[in-house]
């Protein structure tokens, strides 16, 4: 999702080799993400078809709040770990 956060309408090509998985394993987890209602895809026409992909505003939302749970885990777990 951090791709998707930060690059513009990536393609399903460009998510692929970005994120070193199968054709599968990307559409299972596409599929899961808009299921969610996280992401929003569109047919490019213009040269050789293709489908590019955008977080959807709850997609963006739900992981601005997992970034900040995990950053309030670092932050107790190194709480926990200082003397």
């Amino acid at each position: 999702m951090a791709l998707l956060l930060h690059v513009a309408e990536p393609s399903f090509s460009q998510l692929k080799s970005a994120l070193s998985i199968t054709d599968g394993n990307l559409d299972a987890h596409l599929k899961k993400l808009s299921g969610a209602g996280y992401l929003h895809s569109r047919m490019v026409l213009e040269g050789r078809p293709h489908t590019v992909y955008c977080l959807s505003e709850s997609g963006t939302k739900e992981f601005e709040t997992y970034l900040k749970a995990l950053s309030d885990f670092q932050l107790i777990a190194q709480a926990a770990t200082e003397p």
